[in-house]
């Protein structure tokens, strides 16, 4: 595909969906993101902004890229939770014999993926980069002006580069697409830049789009623009059927909107079941303790403080995207402090890290279901200044979580112990939010998805598997698990 088609392609597509509807976060919802508004910005204004721009274009730049083959699936994993989700799945369509090709962001890990699957991270040529040059200059101006009408001066001054990143992004998955020629395109994200770029440009281009969920859904999550989507549970789609009705005219400009089929399929990533209420009563009572990118220090170290008084051991698992700062600050606090481990994300696999706890503590981080499916209860403790609310995704409501008690240090042993025991009402909002829970397909979820796809690819039933709805407002068709 020559320059001149990429930048036609480039430009039809951005008429569909523009920068902004691109960069759903920072152009549609960054009024209900305060982290995004006050968080610490290395190099502002529009000038850096744009120097960044052309830096992440050189930064990426490769022209010695070897083309692809055709493939059946075509994966891209932007970051390393997101290949973490998707592992499973890739692992059980190769397995079934589809051809699969990965793409993904040059920090993402994948030794972990069998060798014969093709793995690429992505890397820009002279075409695109030629392409998103043309593209900043003629189109950069105008989105200044659209931003600064809608009054996003954080968005200009902050995230600039970052709405401009669909001018490579988009003729880079155009020239993919077109080597590859999948049948489905596979991702786990649906926000950020690059993933939706690849969602529209594989739209256009009549190939069909899978979007395996991730996180648990807030309601704060762009709409589902994809052909399938194979949520979690109940609760997942309720959060996006809500986002529909809720949604204002004009926002979505996508033709293919309200065409998502639904696939009810449990949670994704690789969990086990955690030992018995008794086995947990039994060992050294230890707190692990869960924390986001979006997460303070200081006020992790006073809940740390607090389980002190009455010597708890506690592990701190870390995001991936944990700051530098943060993590230096942890590991300071660390040295001066025995009781306190450190679980690297990078390095310990989550199942490891729930084996060596009782509870968990946390605060807005789908972590709390991860710890439902392994069996440990989880407790809702805030840890940042900033959150858009206390418990946003609704775990507590719907009986999946308790709030910590801010009484620890004059609780018993015996009462904190008790922490650690599973109520009813928790294991039965479970299945809420993990339709595969308690069914014979669960931990075989990825199976679940790759057997799915590939009766799809070959036209055959499903109805020995889901029973569809008849009716539904928000989506083309929603597939729930058989009962068996």
């Amino acid at each position: 595909m020559g320059i001149f088609d990429l930048l036609r392609k480039t430009l039809s597509a951005l008429r569909l969906e523009d920068e902004v509807y691109l960069a759903y976060l920072y152009g549609h919802r960054i009024d209900e993101h305060e982290y995004l508004r006050s968080r610490a910005c290395k190099w502002p204004g529009l000038l850096l902004r744009c120097v960044l721009f052309f830096r992440f274009l050189q930064k990426n730049y490769r022209n010695n890229e070897k083309s692809s083959n055709n493939v059946d699936c075509l994966v891209y994993s932007g970051t390393d939770n997101q290949m973490k989700s998707l592992s499973q799945v890739i692992k059980a369509l190769h397995k079934k014999g589809m051809a699969v090709a990965i793409f993904h962001g040059e920090t993402v890990s994948c030794d972990y993926i069998d060798s014969a699957i093709n793995v690429r991270p992505v890397y820009f040529r002279i075409k695109e980069i030629t392409v998103a040059s043309v593209l900043f200059f003629i189109k950069a101006p105008s989105l200044y002006l659209r931003l600064r009408k809608r009054g996003n001066k954080i968005g200009v001054s902050h995230y600039f580069n970052i709405f401009c990143e669909s001018y490579v992004y988009l003729p880079y998955f155009f020239r993919i697409l077109g080597e590859t020629k999948p049948i489905f395109v596979i991702q786990s994200n649906d926000h950020n830049i690059s993933n939706r770029s690849l969602r529209l440009a594989s739209q256009l281009m009549g190939i069909k789009t899978v979007f395996m969920q991730h996180g648990a859904g807030t309601g704060f999550q762009p709409p589902l623009d994809f052909d399938y989507a194979f949520l979690n549970g109940e609760q997942a789609m309720k959060a996006y059927g809500y986002k529909y009705i809720t949604l204002s005219s004009g926002e979505n400009k996508h033709p293919k909107s309200f065409n998502t089929t639904i696939f009810l399929s449990g949670q994704k990533k690789y969990l086990t079941r955690g030992k018995s209420a008794q086995a947990y009563l039994e060992k050294e009572f230890c707190v692990g303790i869960g924390v986001s990118s979006l997460n303070e220090f200081s006020l992790l170290k006073s809940l740390l403080e607090k389980l002190k008084i009455k010597n708890i051991k506690c592990i701190v698992r870390a995001h991936p995207g944990q700051s530098a700062v943060f993590l230096s600050e942890l590991r300071d606090y660390i040295e001066n402090n025995e009781n306190v481990l450190f679980s690297d994300p990078k390095k310990i696999q989550l199942t490891e890290f729930f084996s060596q706890c009782n509870i968990l503590i946390a605060a807005n981080t789908s972590l709390h279901l991860d710890a439902g499916l392994v069996g440990i209860p989880s407790y809702y403790y805030e840890l940042s200044d900033h959150a858009l609310q206390p418990d946003y995704f609704g775990f507590e409501k719907a009986g999946l979580l308790e709030y910590f008690p801010e009484n620890i240090y004059c609780m018993s042993d015996s009462e904190i112990k008790g922490l650690a025991v599973q109520s009813k009402k928790r294991l039965s909002a479970i299945r809420y939010y993990s339709e595969s829970f308690n069914t014979p397909w669960e931990g075989r979820e990825g199976e679940l998805v790759a057997e799915t796809l590939y009766r799809m690819k070959c036209n055959s039933s499903l109805e020995n598997i889901f029973i569809k709805e008849s009716h539904t407002k928000c989506f083309k068709g929603i597939y729930r698990l058989m009962n068996n």
